[in-house]
Parts: structure tokens; sequence; C-alpha cells
């Protein structure tokens, strides 16, 4: 069953444009009501914190007690495509991809000409970083520049003054965290400082985790295991009093297996058809087709691979609202390709690009299942 995002009432752009109206600032799309109140009509600090690839169906099927299961409020959905990119910079804009244009982790920048790893903003073809503004590339402001509220976020060492991070963070304060506990740690302090705030937070090692074994691999369930434990204790023991609590996710995952791969390098004929790599993620990949192989293209895709995916043209999937309901921007036009592959089940379509070594990756997020679209609201308050 294919779900596509309720940027109407009950999806993350809905969520982030309620905390968008919680510090100050406006969103063009609606604000998330859980019954018949604002999920952050409060006079308490906000916290908000986004674990990446805890899906809603994993952390039912996996957390049966405690504070994030008891409190699992509602059912969001994410947007289209559901992954990191794509989801991250929706809650940072209170946009879809329609608007913001982030639309995979692999964006084509037609400006520019190259396929690009967004978020760490590098060409794929040295892995260089670019040295240009990442504002050109981003067609939404951040709900973060110009805040009423005092804000912070909170992120990853690594990545926490990268030109995304520090372009997305607006005028908050960074801080960056090494590991669980230090995330913890980093979230105890900033909440216990006087006066009303909001605090975004961001945790991504269940994701690496997903990618790298599985998101059903007992390590990866283990660490979802040590979260909840971790964060449980946070909420329920040291989180400072007036703070409401919302945690979601960007996405949920999917495991493929190797008979479900698709490697892009097993099929030149198809690479032949397009102009450039496929972009976008291993469950949506976005075509560019040369005008004179269309037909080849679409052959191709059903005589060999129309099992794995269903294959759109791109315009459909905008004119029915995947991306948003609203007029698209400037910096979504070429984001997308002439055509999208939709995968099926647990397929995945894993891209090769030439000098890189391949990484088999076994969890996959991007599609449009249930497991990949669906993400917990958790809210809690002391």
């Amino acid at each position: 069953m294919s779900i596509r995002p309720d940027y109407e009432k009950q999806s993350l752009v809905n969520l982030s444009s309620a905390i968008a109206s919680y510090i100050g600032n406006q969103s063009s799309y609606p604000e998330l009501v859980i019954g018949d109140q604002s999920i952050t009509d409060t006079h308490s600090s906000l916290l908000l914190l986004v674990i990446d690839g805890l899906g809603y169906n994993c952390l039912r099927r996996q957390i049966h007690s405690g504070p994030l299961r008891d409190n699992l409020t509602a059912r969001l959905t994410s947007v289209f495509p559901p992954s990191t990119g794509p989801v991250i910079s929706s809650l940072f804009t209170a946009t879809p991809p329609a608007q913001h244009g982030i639309t995979g982790w692999y964006v084509y920048l037609k400006e520019l000409g190259v396929v690009t790893q967004f978020l760490p903003f590098v060409t794929m073809a040295n892995n260089h970083p670019m040295d240009i503004k990442i504002s050109d590339f981003i067609g939404s402001s951040s709900i973060l520049r110009a805040p009423r509220v005092k804000s912070v976020t909170v992120q990853p060492e690594d990545i926490v003054d990268s030109k995304y991070s520090s372009y997305m963070s607006g005028h908050s304060h960074r801080e960056g965290y090494e590991g669980l506990g230090d995330l913890i740690d980093s979230l105890s302090f900033e909440l216990s400082r006087k006066g009303k705030k909001f605090v975004y937070a961001y945790y991504g090692e269940l994701d690496h985790l997903s990618h790298k074994f599985g998101c059903e691999h007992e390590k990866t369930l283990n660490h979802l295991e040590l979260i909840d434990e971790k964060i449980g204790n946070f909420l329920e023991h040291n989180l400072p009093r007036d703070v409401r609590v919302i945690i979601t996710a960007d996405h949920g995952m999917v495991d493929a297996t190797r008979d479900t791969l698709i490697l892009g390098e097993d099929h030149p004929a198809l690479t032949d058809t397009l102009t450039m790599p496929v972009c976008g993620d291993t469950r949506t990949g976005y075509c560019y087709v040369r005008p004179s192989r269309v037909d080849n293209f679409l052959n191709y895709i059903d005589d060999n691979l129309s099992h794995a995916c269903y294959v759109r043209e791109s315009s459909e999937l905008v004119d029915e609202g995947w991306f948003g309901y609203k007029t698209p921007s400037p910096t979504f036009e070429g984001r997308i390709g002439d055509y999208v592959l939709m995968m099926k089940e647990n397929y995945a379509y894993l891209n090769h690009f030439p000098g890189r070594n391949r990484k088999i990756i076994l969890g996959h997020h991007g599609g449009v299942s249930e497991e990949e679209m669906y993400v917990p609201l958790i809210v809690f308050e002391r």
C-alpha cells in the first residue's frame, strides 16, 4: 500500500508549522493539531528531538512500555520522499520539498550541472566540499531565522558547523555533542537554563546502524532499546519542569536482501538512456532521460525492472501533491528528473559512481510503504 504525505493535517510539515508559530514565525502550511489544540500551544519551553530512522511501526513492534511508548500520541506522515535530506529540510523550514527543493540524498543542481550529496554539500565528481553559498540552492527560509524565543540546535559534532547545519540553524545557538550520553547531558544543560526556549536536537546512530546491518538486526534493535532506556530515564528523572518534549523521526526503514538490491552497474542499457546518474535515494530514484531514448528507457524498465519498481512521470507526482500542494519554488525545478522510480516491497536501487568504492547497505528508506512513511509523535511534559 502506497502512503502519500498528509500535508493538510498530520505530517512533519504541519508539526514544523506549529513550531514556527511557537517561536514567532509563520508558515503557509497548517499547524499540527491534536484534538482541538495546537501541539505547541504551551507557555513552557519546547524540545523537539528527532531520532533518525525510528519508524512508527518499528517503535510499536519493539518498545512495549516506558515513557516513549506510553506517551505515543499520534502517527504522522513524513514527506515525500521520506529521507533525511527532504525531511530535516522540511522540519527546519515548515515547507515540503516542492518549496525547499531538497528532494533526496543525491540532488542534481542544474545551475552548476553537477550531482551532489546535498547535506554534506559535496559533488559526486570528486567528493570535495563546494565553496559556494548553500542558501542559493534552498528555496525556503529557516524558521529559526530571527526567532522570538531563544533557540538552540543540538547536533552531532561532525555536522553541527557544516554549511547546511549553519544555514538551517538560522540565528539559534549551535551545540555539538558526541554520543548518546553527551546528547542527553547537553539537553539537560540547555533546558535547565533560565527562560523560555526552543531546543532542536537530532540523533542519527539508529539510522546508521540500520543502513549498515539492517533495521531488524540484533545490533540495531539493541541500540533502539538503549535509546528507549536512556531517553526514558531522562524524561522521567532529569527533565526540567516546564518543558514540553516532542519526539519524532524523519522516516522509518525497510531491509533489502541481496536478491532485492538492484545495482546500477548491472544495467548498462538503462544507464545509456540517461543523461546523468539516477538521483534521489535508494527507494525513490529520479531519472533524467535522453529525449531520443524515452521509449528505450520505458521499455527497459518494463522488461527488466517492473518486478522491482513502478515508473511514474515526475510531473504527474507534482500534480498529485506528493511533494507538496502549493506551487513549487524555482529552486525545485530540475530536482526530480523526467521520471521517478518508486521501488516496490523491499527492493532498492543502488547507484554506482566511477572511482567510488561500492557500499552495500541493507537498511533503506525513501519509499512509500507504511514502514517508511509513518513516524511517531511522542509528547511528554512534566
